[in-house]
């Protein structure tokens, strides 16, 4: 049919001429922007990640600028610190060499004096754009009152799109030499004298345990008729027979232990609140404790004696363990009838803060009992330090010194005590009191006094004085400790930084690929089905042409 007022062929090959010229402009852009997704209508859901992505890889570039930038801060004060350390290597060799008789001390006054100023001279210009981590103002006002130092670290976007910026923070009271408020590893803390040469503020207590540890084995349901009975055996060592307890657990004792309704003892420390539960209904003197893995229902629980009048061990043992549970288990017990855990005999340690000097007025008042015995009241004072020391000045400087002159004063209560540079060690005389697990135990009480701070500046070391070279010496000791600890963190926090700085690399180099992925366009194929369709649109123009054609040939027939 052929028709005068429509051109069905034409029309037709105009609307494919439309579809082929809408398509050749969305492969031009494509080939051209070399995206497929350019707009979010080209695809809103592949736009909208691809552009918070886009977002997120310029925040993560900005981290990792500011991660070296943090680099540079630590490798600065690394640089110092490790210095500093070679320093004071050096110091101290010449406060050993000022010990030899007939040596000129103001001579050596004279060299310890440059190493001071090279110290400090570090100490100073350890700075990287205008933050000094070595030479530092805790209380600045950018920061306030606070030791911590941020350094940038990532950027985290997490599974609900919450954005958070998360930073490795840098304590500068483990790395910082001179601070403007003091207490710096140079410099002397007055404060820490106050713990008495660590009597105070925590007096030193210890105890013995001795306990039994089983496994167990994970979620266990009691029916209405199922129990679990046993004999806890407390104490019972050589000849004694200690004590024997009847226990029985049962559905309604779980259920009343636990408020639970279905007799389900589920992770250990569950089964830990019933047996205290039940220990505590019967009057039995055990501990319980318990442990295990995070999401576990397995796991141990230890019993622990809590010790019989008259019995000089404590242990823990069962003894006819008879269960109705479906397993033919008891929760554990039936793992083994003794099983020994904890310290026979009550040790412990306190640390020894810093030198200090008891004057002709200063003491040091403290109690001790042993083995639960009446206190003893004992009071130290100059001419103690003397006499345990063999000194005349009254100075401590180290731990060793403080465990002489504390057993100097209590020996024979039956406690022993070794020293180190640092600590004080404290241990029950097992030949004196043979008592062994809780009953062995020790207690210092009701600590006072006052002392001298002789706290060490490093600044201000002066070996042509009346102070004592030894002093000098630990405290020099303790100065490079501090600084070896302060550079190994610095250490830490550089390799932290580094493979921090390897992830954000490969963090952005991973986002633009995803990203690519998703939004780019395959230029082999666009380029392809460009050519393609310029085709197309070439032959639907010569079709158009061949549609309006036809009319003129209808417009033949009226001529």
């Amino acid at each position: 049919m052929t028709s005068i007022l429509t051109n069905r062929a034409a029309i037709s090959a105009l609307q494919t001429l439309r579809l082929i010229s809408s398509n050749l402009d969305l492969t031009q852009r494509m080939v051209s922007s070399g995206m497929r997704v350019q707009v979010s209508a080209d695809n809103a859901a592949y736009w909208s990640i691809s552009t918070t992505m886009r977002s997120d890889r310029m925040a993560i570039s900005a981290v990792s600028d500011a991660l070296g930038l943090g680099a540079a801060k630590v490798d600065t004060a690394y640089a110092g610190m490790s210095a500093v350390i070679d320093v004071l290597a050096e110091f101290k060799a010449k406060l050993v060499a000022a010990k030899e008789g007939g040596i000129d001390k103001a001579k050596i006054q004279t060299e310890l004096e440059q190493l001071k100023d090279q110290v400090h001279s570090i100490a100073t210009s350890a700075s990287f754009n205008g933050q000094n981590w070595l030479n530092t103002d805790m209380s600045d006002v950018d920061y306030g009152p606070s030791p911590i130092r941020p350094v940038v670290s990532s950027f985290v976007r997490d599974a609900n799109g919450s954005v958070s910026l998360h930073t490795t923070d840098v304590d500068l009271t483990r790395i910082s030499l001179f601070d403007a408020n003091g207490g710096g590893i140079l410099q002397s803390n007055p404060a820490a004298a106050f713990s008495l040469g660590g009597l105070a503020p925590n007096p030193p207590k210890a105890s013995g345990s001795m306990g039994f540890r089983f496994s167990f084995p994970g979620s266990v349901t009691f029916s209405p008729t199922d129990s679990v009975s046993f004999e806890l055996v407390l104490d019972s060592y050589g000849g004694s027979p200690g004590a024997t307890f009847p226990v029985t657990i049962d559905y309604d004792f779980v259920n009343s232990a636990l408020g639970v309704t279905n007799g389900e003892v589920g992770r250990p420390e569950r089964f830990q609140t019933v047996l205290w539960k039940k220990f505590e209904e019967l009057g039995i003197p055990a501990q319980v404790s318990s442990g295990g893995h995070i999401n576990s229902d397995a796991g141990y629980v230890t019993i622990w004696s809590g010790g019989i009048p008259g019995e000089s061990v404590n242990n823990v043992a069962f003894a006819n363990i008879v269960s109705t549970l479906p397993s033919g288990g008891a929760l554990g017990l039936e793992g083994s009838s003794t099983d020994s855990y904890g310290t026979d005999y009550a040790v412990t340690s306190m640390d020894f803060t810093d030198p200090f000097l008891l004057s002709e007025t200063d003491s040091i008042s403290f109690d001790v009992a042993v083995n639960g015995g009446v206190p003893q009241s004992f009071t130290i004072d100059k001419a103690d330090v003397d006499a345990a020391l063999g000194t005349a000045d009254g100075i401590v400087v180290s731990g060793i010194e403080m465990a002489r002159i504390i057993e100097y004063k209590v020996g024979g209560i039956g406690l022993n005590f070794s020293g180190s540079a640092n600590a004080v060690s404290i241990s029950v005389d097992t030949t004196i009191h043979p008592e062994k697990g809780s009953l062995s135990n020790f207690t210092f009480s009701n600590v006072s006094g006052n002392v001298t701070p002789i706290g060490v500046d490093f600044l201000e070391i002066d070996i042509t004085g009346s102070a004592s070279l030894d002093l000098y010496i630990l405290a020099i000791e303790n100065m490079s400790r501090d600084a070896v600890d302060g550079g190994a963190s610095l250490g830490a926090l550089q390799k932290r930084i580094e493979l921090q700085t390897e992830f954000t690399a490969k963090m952005m180099t991973s986002i633009d690929r995803g990203v690519g992925r998703l939004v780019d366009a395959d230029m082999n194929e666009a380029s392809t089905r460009l050519k393609a369709i310029q085709t197309q649109q070439q032959l639907a123009i010569q079709s158009l042409s061949i549609a309006n054609h036809n009319a003129e040939n209808v417009m033949q027939l009226f001529r």
